[in-house]
Order: structure tokens, then sequence, then C-alpha cells
């Protein structure tokens, strides 16, 4: 090999570890982000005091760190809340709980009758407040307000 061969080896073989460099580490900050730190985060909805299924209950962080965490209520009124990427739980501190009921289920079909569509009805939403810790029991029991005839 010449010497302006090396040379241009030299120089292709830096550039190609820098871009390699930049990429790991552009990978890696991205990813970051979304770890935010999470704990458990369970509980109980109930309605005069019996269980509600059914429910979604959606926990929203009041300071604006870190993603809203879900859930539906079982048979059983009870929840576990999981963050937006799938993982188990919400980020601790202040959040503004919103609870939403299940709306009516729209008639079965009549056999060539043709019916006006139900009208729509919003569901009924509650809304709450709880502190989720970093440690501890997060086991939150909520009642909502019995629905209006």
């Amino acid at each position: 090999m010449t010497i302006l061969n090396t040379y241009l080896l030299s120089r292709c073989s830096r550039g190609l570890l820098w871009m390699f460099s930049l990429a790991v580490m552009a990978s890696v900050g991205c990813d970051s982000g979304s770890k935010d730190k999470l704990v458990p985060v369970t509980g109980t909805i109930t309605q005069n005091g019996a269980p509600l299924a059914g429910a979604n209950v959606t926990f929203m962080p009041k300071e604006a760190l870190g993603a809203p965490s879900g859930g539906q209520t079982d048979a059983s009124g009870h929840f576990e809340l999981q963050y937006n990427d799938g993982r188990a739980g919400a980020v601790p501190g202040a959040h503004r709980v919103i609870i939403s009921l299940p709306g009516p289920e729209a008639p079965e079909p009549t056999g060539g009758e043709q019916q006006q569509p139900p009208q729509q009805q919003e569901s009924p939403e509650f809304h709450k407040e709880v502190d989720v810790t970093d440690s501890g029991q997060n086991e939150f029991t909520l009642e909502v307000a019995t629905e209006k005839q």
C-alpha cells in the first residue's frame, strides 16, 4: 500500500467510527427519556359502596412530569395502572384522576325496520386528586357519586 492509500483508509475508518459513535449515542439518548421512574398503582372504584365494573381510570400527572397512566376496572371494581409505554404503574407525584363510566349500549338491530339512531349521551365523568408516593402502598379506593336519573 502506498502512503496515500493508507492515509485515505485511516481517514475513512475514523469517519465511520465517528458516525457509528454518534448513532449509538443518539439511540441511547432517545431511549433514556422514555424510562420514567414508575411505581405500582392499584385500586378500586365504587359507586354507592358497590364495585363499579367497566370504568376507565386515568391518572394525569399535575406537574407535567411524565405521561398519563390508565386502566379499566374489572367486575370487582379493581384496576391496575399501565403507563403509556405499556409498563405497569404511574410516575410519583400529584395526579388528577379522571374516572369515566361506561355509556349506554346501542340497542340490537331489528330485522328490516329502520330506526333512528339513539342520541349520543356523554358518559359520566368524575374527577379526583391523589398523591402517588415513591415508596409505600399506592392503592386507592375511589367513590363516585350516584348517577342522576
